[in-house]
């Protein structure tokens, strides 16, 4: 701690108690979807580029990093992310109040914050939770989110500061709110954070927290921020499992630089781009309508930086190939599939019907307005998969499957005046009944002379008789 911070702690005490009960009350009000409601800051809402800003792993009280990082941010106008652990080294209030407040709290009133590990060291993260008020969301949960750049970026900020109190398997309710919280805000742009990384050069990839990656990649994210590591690192844009993917991959940034530590890095990562350890500093990211760019900022005397840019690449579209069908061999199949795109100016949109017996459709549709309309006969009975794959502009591929299964058609075949021991006719027609499949009707004066039980069985039987499982008789007046 700093002498002057040393001599001031007992007055930032009291004052961080009037903060929290009062820097709230002046701003305007909004209501995300979360798990529960909640009054969100509405900061940054007009439309243009705006300003996301910080780091984590940010204030000890016994080093001066943090003084140094949020003198950067005083210049910054903005969003402020403080992304977990931001009080060393167990979040509690008093280490709120005494190392961190006098530090980045001067920026409190525009900060959104995301709880870290650190935070629950203090039980339930009532330090945290008490520090920032309602704006972090719901004790119980600490997840919630918010809209910047006139409603061009939504921003969602999880919780992984306690796998037991707030957990973030597939089936978990932070999961679930996750999905539907995304699935309402289709945003043209989506970014999220949160503390711990999947991916770092330091430790194997923390599959805990894949479920968060697997549900904002299927929604079609552009940008995950995570610290927990005190140092920078910036990824590719790839998938939850890891592998490069450039057009609907998620950027990562590892931005545990806010000054309270400094982590060593390990193995390098597949698909790591940049890294620095060493450097204190924050991350600046400049959001517009349809993409951002990214700045790493040095604290004073250091000369790392790293910036860059590129555009969002939205949600894949969302396919729908209708229901399974059922055919005959030389029937035409009519398949009226149907998308939905976020983003209208996603056009055109490339289609491509696979009909599961090498065959394939492909066309262009200028609006998901009108279903994708395509016709296609089999010449065999079988069971087909036949897959719908739709691209739009950006790249980005949505796909869906149905089954159309081939039968053979219902057939009823037959005659009546069959068998007559005297004659061969019924050996000749019951040969062509052995090549047709269905339902066989006898229709009356089926054994000659007199339908006698000697007569089905010497002179019916041996013709007719052999497609009996599949007959439906009637009698004639000769029986």
């Amino acid at each position: 701690m700093t002498p002057l911070r040393a001599r001031l702690a007992p007055l930032l005490a009291l004052a961080s108690v009037l903060v929290v009960s009062t820097c709230r009350d002046d701003q305007g009000l909004r209501s995300p979807t979360e798990a529960t409601p909640r009054s969100a800051p509405s900061f940054d809402l007009s439309s243009g580029p705006v300003t996301l800003v910080g780091a984590g792993n940010i204030s000890l009280c016994a080093a001066t990093g943090d003084d140094a990082t949020a003198a950067l941010i005083d210049s910054i106008p903005g969003t402020v992310f403080a992304d977990g652990d931001a009080a060393y080294d167990k979040g509690t209030l008093t280490q709120y109040n005494t190392c961190y407040h006098p530090s980045w709290g001067r920026h409190k009133a525009r900060t959104q914050p995301a709880a870290g590990e650190l935070d629950y060291k203090t039980a339930n993260a009532a330090g945290y939770f008490g520090y920032f008020g309602a704006v972090a969301g719901d004790p119980k949960q600490g997840y919630y989110s918010y809209d910047l750049a006139g409603g061009a970026w939504h921003i969602v900020v999880l919780n992984t500061g306690s796998s037991s109190l707030v957990p973030f398997t597939a089936t978990s309710a932070q999961v679930q709110w996750l999905k539907a919280d995304l699935a309402a805000h289709p945003a043209r742009c989506t970014l999220a954070y949160w503390h711990n990384p999947l991916f770092d050069s330091k430790d194997a990839p923390n599959n805990a927290v894949r479920p968060l990656w697997d549900a904002l990649y299927a929604a079609g994210a552009d940008v995950v921020v995570n610290a927990h590591y005190a140092f920078y690192e910036r990824f590719a844009p790839q998938t939850p499992a890891g592998l490069a993917d450039p057009v609907g991959g998620i950027r990562e940034f590892v931005a545990g630089t806010g000054g309270a530590a400094v982590t060593a890095f390990g193995t390098v990562r597949a698909n790591s781009q940049v890294r620095n350890s060493g450097t204190f500093g924050v991350l600046k990211l400049t959001l517009n309508d349809g993409g951002y760019s990214w700045q790493f900022i040095p604290v004073a005397g250091k000369t790392f930086s790293d910036s860059g840019s590129t555009s969002c690449h939205g949600a894949a579209p969302t396919v729908s190939a209708g229901p399974d069908m059922k055919s005959n061999p030389r029937d035409t199949v009519t398949l009226a599939a149907t998308f939905t795109d976020p983003d209208a100016a996603d056009a055109p949109w490339a289609y491509t019907v696979g009909w599961g017996d090498g065959s394939s459709s492909t066309g262009t549709a200028s609006s998901p307005a009108t279903p994708i309309a395509a016709t296609h006969s089999y010449a065999a009975v079988g069971t087909y998969k036949v897959g719908v794959r739709v691209t739009n502009g950006d790249g980005r591929t949505g796909a869906d499957t149905l089954v159309v299964t081939v039968v053979a058609p219902s057939v009823l075949v037959g005659a009546g005046d069959i068998a007559d021991c005297t004659k061969t006719g019924d050996s000749l027609t019951a040969n062509l009944m052995d090549t047709i499949p269905g339902t066989v009707f006898a229709a009356g004066d089926n054994a000659y002379p007199n339908g006698a039980t000697n007569d089905y069985k010497n002179c019916y039987a041996p013709t007719w008789g052999r497609f009996k499982s599949r007959t439906k008789p009637v009698p004639g007046n000769h029986d």
